[in-house]
């Protein structure tokens, strides 16, 4: 399960529109959330390691079919290296929710993980480029927003079946 997760974000990451500015608008988010939702917390930050890993040692498994260390230092290098907080927070999110059977709970979770790669991919982009903090919003933030909330939608609602399909047949073996 866990190569095949990492073959599914490699492949969503290829479903990408280039923008002027570098930073692409891809699926690879979406798989992000559904790895850390379907797996929790912990297996979905290893998937999301692996994955970063594979990309580092130069698989081309990033959008526009990119790899190498050189990919965590460019302009959305931060946005790459705080996709695994972004996987914690969404497993943490779905983790707590069922615990306390507050379904709103996975959504503050992620929201907070989008927070916290936005955070992180803005303060590096703004480093690589030497935008100020308004104009690097604009550029490497704004364009993102809505597409992402959509994106976060469509991983809730595919993840509980794909994830009561999977363990489901595991249990039944």
């Amino acid at each position: 399960m866990t190569g095949l997760s990492v073959a599914l974000l490699a492949v969503l990451a290829q479903i990408a529109i280039p923008l002027p500015v570098g930073v692409p608008i891809s699926l690879g988010t979406l798989g992000i959330a559904l790895v850390g939702i379907i797996f929790g917390a912990k297996r979905g930050v290893f998937i999301v390691l692996m994955y970063l890993l594979l990309g580092a040692i130069g698989v081309p498994v990033f959008a526009g079919f990119q790899g190498g260390l050189g990919m965590f230092l460019d302009f959305a290098g931060g946005f790459r290296y705080s996709f695994p907080l972004l996987a914690l927070c969404a497993g943490a999110g779905r983790e707590l929710a069922e615990r306390f059977n507050k379904p709103y709970i996975l959504w503050i979770g992620l929201i907070a993980g989008t927070l916290i790669n936005y955070t992180f991919g803005l303060s590096h982009f703004m480093f690589v480029t030497g935008m100020g903090f308004a104009e690097a919003v604009l550029a490497a933030v704004a364009p993102f927003v809505l597409g992402d909330l959509a994106k976060l939608a469509i991983g809730v609602a595919l993840a509980t079946p794909i994830r009561n399909a999977l363990f489901s047949e595991q249990s039944s073996k």
